[in-house]
């Protein structure tokens, strides 16, 4: 039985089991570092979206995002209202503008127009 789980098994075992780094030292450390810059990959995600994205799109963008405000405060800067009780004003306008952006910015990620690795 044995035998055969040797033969049949023992490989997607092996690939499936996590090993210690103690082992494997040499593959660690020659492991090339691709050094990841988070603040110029932010800054070239907002240079290409700034291309593409509508004026609403881009207020709630830099809100959101870049300034780190609340829904509720980039529903008030746009205007947004709501008639619904205990809703914030705008959820869905935001919703939808947050989405609309999340498709540009996978584009413009996809097509190169991002720097992300330094």
């Amino acid at each position: 039985m044995y035998a055969h789980w040797e033969n049949n098994k023992k490989d997607a075992f092996n690939t499936k089991v996590t090993l210690p780094l103690e082992n494997h030292i040499k593959e660690v450390h020659d492991m090339t570092n691709e050094g990841f810059d988070l603040l110029r990959s932010t800054q070239s995600l907002s240079s290409a979206l700034r291309k593409v994205l509508k004026p609403a799109e881009w207020v709630v963008y830099e809100m959101l995002c870049l300034r780190n405000q609340r829904e509720e405060e980039v529903a008030k800067v746009l205007g947004f209202k709501t008639t619904e009780k205990n809703r914030s004003p705008g959820y869905k306008q935001i919703k939808n503008l947050k989405r609309s952006i999340l498709v540009k910015a996978k584009k413009c990620i996809v097509n190169g127009e991002v720097e992300i690795y330094g």
